[in-house]
């Protein structure tokens, strides 16, 4: 009963700040009523706790055996898309070790079901000075495709460990 109290307070205020002329606007004083209604669209999954009952997923990505080590100089992610289409897509940043973990939105985790895997790791390019960064991809081009990654996670509810083993060479 608390929760739903605050989800409504919550409401409540970020209706009443949509509301508010713009000179009497003290919060988002420079928004347009147009630019806080989408803020207030993108607040409510957040208050309503759209977010309940996700399942942990982490895991370790490889390339031909050895972990995709993301860090300064390398940009990694996974990301989950849901089968069939229902739902909210879930990203994972792959750290300097190889391992990731999923969240979707703004919270850690993700549904249980069923999801197509896409995997991209990028080496950045330092540039001579006033020239324009670039990068190298390090993962094959397939795996950056749900489609075409043929990588498939299924999670469960609880806590899931879901490593991928990429590989350098052709499918096929």
């Amino acid at each position: 009963m608390a929760e739903s109290h605050r989800t409504m307070l919550g409401l409540g205020l970020l209706i009443r700040m949509v509301v508010r002329t713009r000179s009497q606007t003290a919060i988002w004083p420079d928004l347009t009523t147009g630019r806080r209604l989408f803020a207030i669209v993108l607040w409510i999954p957040m208050l309503t706790g759209c977010g309940k009952n996700l399942a942990s997923v982490h895991g370790t990505v490889t390339l031909d055996g050895k972990p995709i080590a993301g860090g300064a100089d390398v940009r990694g992610m996974v990301t989950f898309y849901p089968i069939g289409g229902k739902g909210v897509p879930a990203v994972g940043i792959i750290d300097g070790n190889g391992r990731y973990e999923m969240s979707t939105v703004s919270e850690i985790g993700v549904a249980p079901g069923s999801y197509d895997v896409a995997v991209s790791a990028t080496r950045i390019i330092i540039p001579e000075p006033g020239a324009t960064p670039s990068g190298k991809p390090i993962t094959p081009r397939r795996y950056t495709s749900s489609k075409e990654s043929n990588l498939h996670a299924e999670v469960q509810p609880g806590r899931n460990t879901i490593d991928f083993e990429l590989s350098s060479k052709p499918s096929g």
